[in-house]
């Protein structure tokens, strides 16, 4: 308001715009202030227009998350065509504090985060999907994530990742990390004994001397991954922090979790049904989480360590 202040600044109203460019939602609903608006700082929306035009690109590339075979295939030609867009490369964040839009693009990958309004994407990685956590010195967060673009099959069913199904993927002339959270990351493949940048992500690749890999960035932490299969897959060997912590990762044969061993020298196992994860077992006498699920394969139920179901989809 041009003619209410409150500590020396313009009142603000239902309606009127941050600097983001998002309007106030809330406020009160007895005080009226009157008065022109005035504009103290450049109102400057954080999605730019030429955005909005890349959305089906967006919506393709969210398509092939999670895939193999032929979905990987055409990752190398998407990054390259999304390179050839103006600016592409300089976005790591677009995110409005009261806007619901957050998504970044990175090393030829374009990733969505809890709603993307360009591509109408939901995301799913709060505290609610959360399950549990191993406290050490190095403490294992047992994470889920969930996109609503993602075809991909996760131990949970399709459109979910858990944080330790992060792999390295061969394709065409590069390298794809799949990171944590289910998002997609392109490299260049280096040789044994060198690394590479991603600006972006902030994260280093290096290809080690044994043939094996791993992924960091300035925290320190380490992701440890085995040396590339003949199918052109790496999966997750090792975390470790700077002093010296780790968690250690087993798998079955069918590329499944067997078992996890932590800092605190505490085994997590992992057991399954008809190619789901159905439950996650503490030092083999402890169930931290049971999952269940409906005749398509698909997550239904979450139910806690005190047996009381946390999670209903």
């Amino acid at each position: 308001s041009s003619g209410v202040f409150i500590n020396g600044q313009p009142a603000s109203r239902l309606g009127d715009k941050i600097n983001c460019g998002a309007s106030i939602t809330e406020g009160s609903s007895n005080v009226y202030i009157g008065g022109e608006a005035q504009t103290t700082l450049p109102i400057k929306p954080e999605v730019p227009e030429w955005l909005y035009k890349v959305s089906d690109l967006t919506l393709l590339f969210a398509g092939l998350i999670g895939g193999a075979g032929g979905a990987f295939s055409k990752v190398g030609k998407l990054g390259r065509l999304l390179q050839k867009l103006p600016g592409i490369n300089k976005i790591q964040r677009i995110a409005c504090r009261y806007g619901v839009l957050m998504t970044a693009v990175a090393a030829g990958g374009i990733i969505a985060r809890p709603i993307d309004v360009v591509s109408g994407q939901k995301f799913l990685a709060g505290e609610d999907e959360l399950d549990f956590v191993l406290p050490s010195r190095l403490s294992v967060y047992w994470q889920r994530c969930w996109r609503s673009g993602n075809p991909g099959d996760s131990v949970l069913g399709t459109g979910w990742s858990l944080f330790w199904e992060t792999t390295l993927m061969h394709y065409q002339d590069g390298l794809v990390w799949r990171a944590p959270s289910g998002d997609l990351i392109s490299f260049p493949v280096v040789p044994a004994g060198q690394r590479t940048y991603s600006p972006p992500e902030k994260r280093w690749l290096e290809h080690h001397q044994d043939d094996s890999w791993s992924v960091y960035g300035i925290d320190g932490e380490v992701w440890y991954y085995t040396a590339l299969s003949s199918q052109g897959k790496a999966v997750l060997s090792r975390i470790a922090d700077p002093c010296g912590n780790d968690v250690l990762f087993s798998w079955n044969a069918d590329g499944t979790l067997q078992t996890l061993k932590d800092s605190a020298d505490r085994q997590v196992t992992c057991r399954y049904r008809d190619g789901r994860l159905e439950s996650v077992w503490l030092d083999a006498s402890t169930c931290l989480v049971h999952y269940t699920y409906n005749a398509q394969g698909q997550l239904i139920t979450v139910t806690g360590r005190g047996g009381s179901v946390r999670r209903r989809f």
